[in-house]
């Protein structure tokens, strides 16, 4: 937890010869006041437990979800998808932003424009049949991944009013074929709505790259529901679907987001997702929301009135601000820093998954500068290490039921946000991983009978 960690470090005073034993300490502390406050927040989700036993159901069925996402697929992410993709599933698939007539796509927006301009939308229909197959879910399965979190678009789901815009292509065949593939390969599902009518943040990682002119009064929360409900209605029978992501990683502010979060779950309970088979997932998108919104929602949305509402918040260590780089080192970052992040995420008093977490270490900095300078046997074991600590920071917090990391496919010179590659670099043991959904589902079935028999 960055802020926490900054918090606490930067008021040291810090001669070269001390600077990583007070580094070190400052973690430390870091992680000891984390552990006390989480440690609180631990009997608030066992009190919430207790006054939702559709809930309990749900996770004495479902808790132990350790699965991977299929990131820019169903939203083509131009960081994702942007060079010449070497998916190990699928070989050498060239990029749809490197067709002709694509120059200058920035997002899939953009990026349907053009090739509709160039008569080349087939080239983005044959790249999405090919980027992810039924034999990706096949290969999660033996992975020993039980379950799969699929982003998608929202012009997937419901005809744009703008024909010259997105691409639709298959629609909603794309959804039903990740569905019937994962009750073939035994997965459980988590959809996710990851682009949003009018955006929900104005990043090309939501489809359409409006910043600085996106506004959150962009964002239609009307039509948004619109989406979720025909998502619930057309899924809420498969026996593979467990939860539903009501927006991902949204730049909103809580006067918008409450009222949305209050019809969604009406409309997607409404359409047959009941509370003891499908999870409404809310994605507390930065480390702040954890305790403001996140805290925010229990009063509004609690569990009397709204059973089975689970938090999913992303934990990335990529992203670190620069200002805390000097005063951290690798080891500190992929040790002590996994610790706190993992005890944070559970702050917010209800159960949580965590939808998205990687290897990606600093690409910038001096963080990004002591990776580079490391052999490469030396950072292949440093991103064993790191893996095997977040599994294990992970599986040790009772309230987390699942997790999911970003993402299953992506390019040779991303590899450290590759499930595939991080497999196949050793970086990660199927058997571990594996193990992490067992320690999940011990460490939430208390809690989950408890709630259940009361």
């Amino acid at each position: 937890m960055a802020c926490v960690c900054y918090a606490l470090s930067a008021r040291i005073e810090r001669p070269d010869c001390f600077s990583r034993a007070r580094t070190a300490c400052a973690a430390a502390l870091a992680g000891l006041l984390v552990f006390t406050v989480a440690n609180g927040a631990m009997w608030s989700a066992s009190a919430t437990a207790r006054t939702d036993p559709a809930g309990a159901s749900w996770r004495e069925a479902h808790a132990g979800l350790v699965g991977a996402n299929v990131g820019g697929w169903l939203l083509a992410e131009r960081w994702l998808t942007d060079r010449g993709q070497s998916a190990l599933s699928v070989g050498a698939l060239k990029s749809p932003y490197e067709i002709a007539g694509a120059e200058g796509a920035i997002d899939e927006r953009s990026l349907s424009i053009r090739l509709r301009a160039a008569g080349r939308l087939d080239a983005l229909d044959a790249w999405r049949d090919a980027y992810v197959t039924r034999a990706d879910f096949a290969a999660m399965r033996a992975a020993g991944l039980n379950a799969v979190r699929v982003p998608f678009g929202w012009w997937l789901v419901a005809r744009t009013d703008d024909p010259d815009g997105y691409h639709r292509g298959k629609g909603l065949r794309y959804l039903d074929d990740a569905m019937r593939w994962a009750e073939a390969e035994g997965l459980e599902v988590v959809l996710d709505l990851h682009g949003a009518p009018g955006s929900q943040n104005g990043r090309q990682t939501a489809g359409h790259e409006a910043a600085p002119q996106w506004m959150p009064d962009h964002f239609d929360a009307e039509r948004c529901v619109e989406v979720l409900e025909i998502v619930a209605r057309r899924y809420a029978a498969s026996r593979a679907l467990v939860g539903i992501t009501l927006l991902n990683e949204p730049e909103l502010p809580m006067v918008i987001l409450a009222p949305f979060y209050a019809r969604a779950y009406a409309a997607v309970r409404a359409a047959g997702c009941a509370p003891s088979r499908v999870a409404v997932i809310i994605n507390l998108y930065a480390m702040d929301a954890v305790l403001s919104d996140g805290w925010a929602l229990n009063r509004l949305m609690p569990p009397s009135t709204h059973p089975n509402v689970i938090y999913d918040v992303h934990v990335y260590f990529a992203f670190m601000p620069l200002a805390l780089h000097a005063l951290l080192s690798l080891r500190t970052l992929t040790s002590v820093v996994v610790w706190v992040q993992a005890m944070a995420v559970h702050l917010s008093g209800r159960f949580c998954i965590i939808g998205e977490w990687s290897l990606r270490l600093p690409f910038a900095g001096t963080l990004a500068a002591e990776l580079d300078a490391m052999t490469p046997s030396r950072r292949d074991a440093l991103l064993r290490e790191f893996g095997a600590r977040q599994l294990d920071a992970y599986g040790s917090q009772a309230g987390c039921v699942g997790v999911f990391f970003w993402t299953w496919n992506a390019p040779e010179h991303e590899s450290m946000w590759s499930f595939q590659r991080a497999v196949a670099n050793g970086w990660l043991a199927p058997a571990r991983v594996s193990r992490l959904g067992a320690r999940l589902r011990e460490r939430a079935a208390p809690v989950g009978r408890g709630a259940g028999s009361e």
